[in-house]
């Protein structure tokens, strides 16, 4: 009997000549098991045998750490940021001087690093993100001129080209922190200068990685760390030393701007929080009193944002200087240390979502002279046919798994992800489900969801979301779009004024009109200076609208009043009204 012999889709013999590139196309790593890189923020003095390192720490199934490797890396390491893939960690560096380093590097399967591409950035590079697997998002500080540049990231390139500038943007006078929202598009930056106006800008990150600015909003000092929940739905700031609160902001889901909270600031009694993260689940914001070494846990509403202090706290003990905080899941990292350098450590506690109460998990784990920033990296679930762990399968996958099937994997997982019919095997049965999975693009059409708000998803997805789905192939423009806001009267009310003066009390006002929204958003505009975003808020749809706001901290101007609804539809007033300085 001879043995049985299989066909070849006539797609992959096209894919054939492939397998040459197979066996010399670049390979990458990532972490094969859940782990925590944290950088060891003390400058290098090779002489006295100190160097700055980024060290990787095992994540147990219990959550506790266990130290696995270490690489040096230049002076006074930073932050870092991992890339979707999980394959590449940046490293920025802050020592005060003009030109830093920026350092990519390659992560291996046992989470051990090879330095991969050295950039010169300006100084200081405080925050850095992964827009996608090729773009990296850079915060240039610098005291008086910060900015956000971006990056495109060639891993195959010549040593000396796997790093090039795409935009830049000023963010402000000093930007120390920056927030990606969720769907990688929308980015937040705060200017906290000691003296003057802090705000938050709001870029628009093409998928190209150009910049483009599309909100300036006032708030309050000072500015520093932020965070967005999962659901991309609220944005939470600490404010630092300016101030002993959390600054809680609702995201229009159409544009991205921001608009404070009805409620907002929330206060904090802990003392001026410096740090700032958000469960996975989305239910519990932890904010981190540097100053008082004190961890606070609050609810966060999934209505409408509003913060609950649930007065569970943890101090942490001893005097630090330099700390971070970092969840995955349910499970809280922190790095302490001290002025006099002992004691080192990251600490661990299990979060309970549902009260927001903190359970140490271990002991602390002893870690260099001064831990400070971290980023988790937990391996994402294995898609078959996707050999470079992007979670697609298309073309970049054929070199990979033509490779496989000829015995010689790049990857040790690569045969699990090339047996497509899942029989323990990877052959040539696997190679016409491989194909069609290749050629096969989802269909996408406009699904209207409640509110006359809308996303482009499967029609599967649609009917998950309990949403209208328009038709294969249609877009949100399809779904139906409410109508403008329309506005009849607009009245400002102060003592002095109107006009108004810039150091004098707050002013309230009315808006009578037609089609408002209970997320409605109303602003004072003016020609040249920020937006002022207005507080106690009171809706009552579709007619009325009333709020306050405070003027301090403005410009002598004009300004007119600008009602805006989720979909980006706005109107502004025909009338205007003048802010003077008064004696």
């Amino acid at each position: 009997m001879n043995p049985p012999t299989h066909r070849f889709s006539p797609n992959l013999l096209a894919f054939a000549f492939l397998a040459t590139f197979a066996m010399t196309a670049q390979t990458f790593g990532q972490a094969a098991n859940p782990t925590l890189f944290a950088t060891d923020h003390i400058p290098s003095n090779p002489q006295f045998g100190n160097f700055g390192t980024v060290t990787a720490l095992g994540i147990n199934p219990d959550g506790t750490l266990s130290v696995q490797s270490s690489a040096f890396t230049n002076d006074l390491p930073y932050e870092l940021a991992l890339s979707p893939n999980g394959r590449w960690l940046a490293v920025g560096h802050a020592s005060a001087l003009i030109d830093e380093d920026l350092i990519i590097y390659r992560v291996n399967a046992d989470a051990t690093l090879e330095m991969w591409a050295v950039e010169t950035v300006r100084s200081s590079p405080f925050e850095i993100l992964w827009r996608d697997n090729e773009t990296l998002i850079v915060l240039e500080t610098q005291d008086g001129s910060s900015g956000v540049a971006t990056y495109r990231f060639f891993p195959d390139a010549p040593i000396i080209e796997r790093l090039e500038q795409i935009d830049a943007r000023g963010s402000g006078f000093f930007s120390a922190h920056m927030e990606l929202h969720p769907n990688r598009r929308w980015l937040y930056v705060p200017d906290s200068p000691l003296f003057g106006t802090s705000s938050i800008r709001l870029f628009e990150v093409a998928t190209d990685g150009t910049l483009s600015l599309v909100q300036t909003l006032v708030t309050v000092p000072y500015a520093l760390d932020l965070k967005v929940t999962p659901n991309g739905r609220f944005l939470y700031m600490v404010t630092g030393a300016g101030d002993t609160s959390i600054v809680g902001f609702s995201i229009n889901q159409f544009n991205g701007m921001i608009t404070q909270q009805p409620f907002s600031p929330y206060p904090v009694t802990a003392g001026a929080p410096s740090a700032v993260d958000i469960t996975d689940d989305g239910k519990v914001l932890i904010a981190f009193s540097g100053a008082t070494e004190t961890l606070t846990a609050y609810q966060v509403s999934n209505d409408d944002g509003f913060l609950q202090d649930t007065f569970n706290t943890v101090n942490i003990g001893g005097n630090g200087i330099f700390e971070a905080i970092e969840i995955v899941g349910k499970t809280l990292y922190v790095t302490k240390n001290n002025s006099t350098n002992f004691d080192a450590a990251i600490l661990t506690y299990d979060l309970d979502t549902d009260f927001g109460t903190f359970t140490p998990l271990g002991g602390p784990v002893a870690f260099g002279t001064r831990p400070y920033f971290m980023d988790a990296w937990i391996p994402l679930p294995i898609v078959l046919g996707d050999f470079n762990s992007d979670q697609l399968v298309n073309l970049l996958d054929i070199p990979f798994f033509v490779a496989t099937l000829l015995g010689q994997p790049a990857e040790l997982d690569h045969p699990q992800r090339a047996d497509m019919n899942m029989d323990g095997n990877a052959n040539g049965l696997d190679i016409d489900l491989f194909t069609q999975a290749v050629l096969f693009v989802p269909t996408l059409g406009g699904c209207c969801l409640d509110n006359f708000q809308c996303v482009e998803v499967t029609a599967a997805d649609c009917t998950d979301f309990n949403g209208q789905y328009q038709g294969d192939n249609t877009t949100c423009a399809d779904c139906p779009m409410p109508p403008p806001p329309e506005l009849i009267n607009v009245s400002a009310f102060g003592l002095p004024g109107p006009p108004f003066c810039i150091n004098g009390p707050f002013i309230d006002v009315f808006i009578d009109g037609n089609n408002f929204l209970e997320s409605t958003v109303v602003t004072l505009e003016f020609d040249d200076q920020p937006s002022v975003s207005g507080f106690n808020e009171v809706i009552f749809p579709p007619n009325f609208i009333t709020l306050s706001f405070d003027l301090s901290g403005v410009q002598p101007g004009t300004f007119r009043v600008r009602v805006t609804n989720p979909d980006g539809q706005f109107v502004e007033s025909t009338e205007t009204w003048d802010v003077i300085d008064c004696p």
